[in-house]
């Protein structure tokens, strides 16, 4: 691009950057102007701080009109108006930083400073206690990972003391609550909303943020050798490549937001309107590290939180599953780089022989735990609650084993889902190999070992856990849907309560039935019942 064409784009820009800066007042629903506001807020903050662009100051400060009227050169008037888009704006997109961060400038250097520079964050609460508990003895005992690793819950009713204290007992593990973070939003806390918070407020530079229901295969710390995460600071991993005809509402939604594409064409949800054979879900956020170091990494996380927080995620989620589609839109609307993982999610359960109509019979994979490989296509990590059966159990974990005897997986979108999604049907890839196979000794021997950590370490929590399992049920109880009924339905909760207040109706009414057999009983009279209810 000519110095002429950098210079007319620039006076372009400009016009968007006065033209927000003097309308602070925008439509939290509207993504389209969300995404341009904070481009500007990212352009202008690295040609204000970042000193290999201070030439293209003094060439793109010709011809400028100056938005301020100070007595200065051209270069410190273009400076200080920098500067003052940078304010504005962060104040009316990102006005929760503060607490802790004063400012963006300030977050970013206390990561580039961090004195832990490289940590693990997960978050989760009294129902993924014993998922964290496990998570972290396998980490350290199966990869000898020593890094710090920070637990992150949200307020005294997210997690238990006793667990809290249990979790500090651990070596280098720090329990963090969230509500000491951004608590203009976090204090709104709802369910798939928080990641990006808790990522951003991780004391960490290299975070590896990690759910609790994740199981590793091979070393997480992998991650951070790929060539995609050394190019763009992060890698994504791929979700299962189904096609949701209901959520081509969500593609259709992103074109408007975003029509010019800038990163990946072949981004599912981005081709699915126009390609019948295109996914309508991209990515799967159990396990996501980030260079928080990189500005462009950093500016889309708050461009990700900001989609996640309270109003806004009223859209966001009408129109995708939750946050995880949020993260690599972030990186799209700002133009930043991004990457996935080349192949796609497959599936770790149990073999089903299944013979199609007039073909061979041929074996599909069956398992509720999604399964991710690293680049040479061996088995990297599981999301779905690993060797339980069942997530949420708290208790006799040696009866709640998922039977785990095959994995298959989708290198490049050839297998095919079975309704329900839980079966996957192989075939062969581009290199001609079936992706279908029985579990080598290696990983059987590793979730082997996995469920001994539940038979004798997290067993012994049996009945601490049994002691708090009711005020878990309450604190699941006390939650309600938000958004819409498709979030309700995800969440469950709101099942529960239902559930409760049927069972309190008949229990009232089972009450009423004995005090009106009572009073029978005792006064053989006729008794005028409705007489009697008007007088209670």
């Amino acid at each position: 691009m000519t110095i002429l064409n950098v210079t007319e784009a620039w006076q372009n820009a400009t016009w968007f950057s006065q033209y927000v800066v003097n309308r602070p007042n925008y439509c939290k629903l509207d993504f389209g102007d969300i995404g341009r506001r904070t481009r500007t807020l990212f352009l202008s903050y690295r040609l204000y701080n970042e000193p290999k662009y201070a030439s293209l100051l003094t060439t793109l400060s010709r011809g400028y009109k100056p938005l301020l009227h100070v007595n200065n050169t051209l270069v410190a008037t273009l400076r200080e108006e920098l500067n003052y888009t940078i304010h504005n704006l962060t104040a009316t997109l990102f006005p929760w930083i503060s607490p802790p961060f004063p400012t963006i400038q300030q977050m970013h250097q206390t990561f580039l400073k961090s004195k832990d520079q490289t940590g693990i964050a997960i978050s989760g609460g009294s129902k993924h206690y014993y998922m964290i508990r496990h998570l972290i003895i396998t980490l350290r005992r199966e990869f000898k990972i020593d890094l710090p690793i920070e637990v992150f819950y949200v307020g005294e009713d997210d997690m238990e003391p006793e667990m809290i204290h249990s979790l500090q007992k651990m070596p280098k593990v720090t329990t963090v609550n969230l509500l000491g973070f951004f608590p203009l939003e976090t204090k709104f806390h709802y369910w798939w909303s928080l990641k990006p918070f808790v990522i951003l407020a991780s004391r960490f530079r290299t975070v590896l943020f990690i759910d609790a229901d994740v199981t590793f295969f091979r070393n997480p710390l992998e991650a951070l050798d790929t060539d995609i995460y050394k190019r763009t600071g992060s890698i994504f991993y791929r979700d299962r490549l189904i096609r949701d005809e209901n959520r081509l509402i969500g593609a259709e939604w992103f074109h408007n937001v975003n029509p010019h594409i800038y990163g990946l064409k072949n981004v599912g949800l981005i081709r699915s309107v126009a390609n019948l054979s295109a996914g309508t879900n991209e990515m799967d956020s159990g396990f996501m590290p980030f260079d928080k170091g990189n500005l462009g990494v950093l500016f889309s996380l708050l461009l990700t939180a900001k989609m996640n927080s309270h109003q806004e995620r009223q859209t966001l989620y009408n129109y995708t599953h939750g946050d995880k589609e949020s993260f690599w839109l972030s990186r799209e609307m700002l133009r930043v780089p991004y990457a996935f993982s080349e192949a796609y999610g497959g599936s770790v359960g149990v073999s089903k022989k299944v013979k199609a109509k007039d073909k061979e019979r041929y074996v599909q994979v069956c398992g509720q735990t999604l399964l991710h490989v690293n680049e040479e296509g061996d088995s990297f990590w599981a999301n779905g609650g690993g060797v339980l059966k069942e997530q949420w159990i708290t208790m006799d974990f040696h009866k709640s084993f998922a039977t785990l005897t095959h994995a298959i997986s989708d290198q490049d979108g050839m297998a095919a889902w079975k309704p329900g999604y839980c079966c996957m049907k192989p075939a062969k890839d581009s290199m001609g190999r079936v992706t279908a196979r029985e579990l080598n000794d290696k990983e059987k021997a590793l979730l082997e070992r996995y469920r001994q950590i539940y038979r004798s370490e997290i067993k012994e929590m049996g009945s601490f856990l049994h002691k708090i399992k009711k005020r878990v049920v309450k604190a699941l109880l006390a939650r309600r849907p938000e958004v819409d009924k498709n979030v309700a339905d995800e969440d469950g909760s709101w099942i529960l309560n239902v559930l409760g207040s049927i069972f309190l109706v008949v229990l009232y009414g089972f009450i009423f039935a004995l005090i009106c057999l009572a009073l029978t009983a005792i006064a053989p009279k006729k008794i005028d019942f409705g007489r009697y209810l008007k007088d209670l």
